[in-house]
């Protein structure tokens, strides 16, 4: 039933992936949480394997599910992005500095009294 229902959305290339005994995640907030569950269970269970998947339109076999759970969570992917933006900020900071610092000849403030 789920193949006739793909084939009428005009997915017939995901028909494929359904014969046989088939398990389907599903997620609306996060695309690489079934492929990351789905993966892990396969690495546990013996008789249990990927055929497949489904994102963005696009049918995936089963090396582009597995690249797909290797993608780090999103809040790492996140963490990431600002942690690289912050470093560059910081370069900057240092570099301006630099340049103030040498534009002054070096002088320290002055000691007080």
């Amino acid at each position: 039933m789920t193949g006739r229902a793909c084939e009428a959305a005009g997915y017939g290339e995901l028909k494929k992936v359904l014969e046989g005994m088939t398990a389907i995640a599903v997620s609306a907030e996060d695309p690489v949480a079934p492929a990351k569950i789905l993966k892990e269970y396969a690495d546990k269970i013996e008789s249990f394997e990927l055929k497949g998947g489904f994102v963005d339109g696009e049918v995936l076999d089963v090396k582009g599910v597995e690249e797909l759970a290797a993608i780090p969570p999103k809040p790492m992917l996140v963490g990431k992005m600002l942690g690289s933006l912050q470093k560059s900020l910081y370069g900057l900071c240092y570099v301006l500095q630099a340049k103030i610092d040498k534009e002054n000849g070096g002088a320290e403030a002055p000691a007080e009294a």
